[in-house]
């Protein structure tokens, strides 16, 4: 079965993310808190990570940077509810393969 990690601080989201990929046969694990998200990532080898960018304990940034930095090439998409914070992750070096802006209506992608 196919891993993903969602890295994640609101309950909200993590938990319809979780439910919408658990009915198409997903196995998940959330976290809230970027440090041990960063560190179950290297842990459970992912084959994919939904990553927020605002998180408590290590930012998304952080989190991807490190990531890319010790050789592991997850894919990640990159969660954030601010546009803005998707325009800033478009110029990052070690770029998510994609952005999510979520809204209460529900999920964009960007790009």
């Amino acid at each position: 079965m196919n891993k993903i990690l969602i890295i994640e601080d609101d309950p909200a989201v993590s938990k319809g993310l979780e439910i919408s990929l658990r009915k198409e046969n997903y196995e998940t694990l959330i976290s809230s808190d970027g440090e041990k998200g960063f560190l179950t990532a290297l842990k459970i080898k992912p084959e994919l990570i939904l990553l927020d960018i605002m998180l408590p304990g290590k930012n998304g940034f952080d989190i991807c940077k490190d990531l890319r930095l010790s050789g592991h090439n997850f894919p990640i998409i990159m969660l954030s509810a601010k546009a803005e914070e998707a325009d800033k992750v478009i110029g990052l070096p070690s770029r998510p393969k994609h952005i999510i802006t979520y809204h209460s209506v529900g999920y964009k992608f960007v790009k």
